[in-house]
């Protein structure tokens, strides 16, 4: 099987599952591209891939002719050069054409929250994320250092079971109403990837107990996850939240095992740190938007993040067209 190349690196890995569609448009192959994200599967290959990526509010866009894989956090979403290019698409998906003005950062209230986002950063990604909170506060940006509460044990307890257990009945239900001739074994026979058939085989036969604790989460966890991110925001008085999108950047995938490379050093598990920072907002369902904020001193990009309110994709967009201004240019790759 063939994976994407990274644009700047070729040995290292774009991100993904959407890293073809980022990989494209940082080669400048397209002007833009659409992806697909449960986990972070926009975001993350944006920030690796130094362009804009934008993950909607859940339901926001139709998911019609998107094979699923967990319909409690799968959403389509575009990738491009610019925010003033997702903002086209997005009108063009959500068919809402409102315009969107760029707002002034001076007086935005911008929550910092450290945990997880700041954990397991490179020396280059905090040096970035510090330029970037500065020229924030040079704009007039107003910066919050607070916690979403309790967000790690709500993560760790919802990620790996709303990410699979619902894989083979939603998947069969896609099939059957797409009049497919293949069943969902056929596919799980065609996993190629070690690491992905690793991660999934619990997920392909789940058991009784494993559908009853994913309808659980959804039911009572995933609601009261979207209820505390909403009240973080409103307590703190908050435009939205920032972070890096990636705590690394780019990394060399060790084939068959779980491990990246990083700077030359294999660090144990580093795929999952693909999804450390955009993760959370994928469990609370709203609207993030990754913007490229120049190279790494190994010559590869970086990312940072905004998360919005839930249904405020908009102002998000807004908000993120002034801060794309004040952010470094990233160079196209060579």
């Amino acid at each position: 099987y063939l994976r994407p190349r990274h644009p700047y690196a070729p040995d290292h890995s774009p991100g993904g599952s959407s890293g073809g569609s980022a990989a494209a448009v940082a080669a400048r192959i397209v002007p833009a591209a659409l992806g697909t994200d449960t986990a972070g599967s926009v975001c993350n290959p944006a920030g690796y891939c130094g362009v804009v990526g934008f993950r909607p509010t859940l339901d926001r866009y139709p998911n019609a002719g998107i094979v699923p894989l967990s319909l409690t956090r799968d959403t389509a979403g575009p990738l491009a050069h610019s925010v003033d290019d997702i903002i086209a698409i997005d009108a063009a998906l959500a068919a809402d054409r409102t315009p969107v003005p760029m707002q002034a950062l001076k007086g935005k209230r911008i929550g910092t929250p450290r945990v997880p986002f700041a954990e397991n950063n490179t020396t280059d990604i905090q040096g970035m994320m510090e330029d970037v909170e500065a020229l924030l506060k040079e704009s007039g940006a107003v910066l919050v250092e607070a916690e979403i509460p309790n967000l790690v044990d709500i993560v760790n307890e919802t990620s790996l079971v709303t990410l699979g257990a619902r894989i083979r009945k939603d998947v069969t239900a896609y099939l059957e109403a797409s009049d497919s001739p293949i069943t969902f074994d056929d596919l799980a026979a065609q996993i190629a990837d070690p690491f992905v058939k690793g991660w999934m085989t619990p997920f392909l036969n789940p058991t009784d107990d494993m559908l009853n604790e994913e309808a659980r989460v959804a039911r009572e966890v995933i609601p009261g996850l979207r209820r505390s991110y909403s009240a973080y925001l409103k307590d703190n008085a908050l435009d939205a939240i920032i972070f890096p999108t990636t705590p690394t950047p780019a990394g060399i995938e060790v084939p068959g095992t779980e491990d990246l490379i990083i700077d030359g050093v294999r660090i144990a598990g580093g795929i999952w740190l693909n999804i450390q920072n955009t993760g959370p907002a994928t469990l609370w369902g709203g609207p993030g938007i990754s913007l490229p904020a120049g190279l790494s001193e190994s010559g590869l990009p970086m990312g940072v993040e905004l998360n919005g309110a839930i249904w405020g994709d908009k102002d998000l967009l807004s908000l993120a067209l002034a801060v794309e201004d004040i952010l470094p240019a990233t160079p196209p790759p060579a």
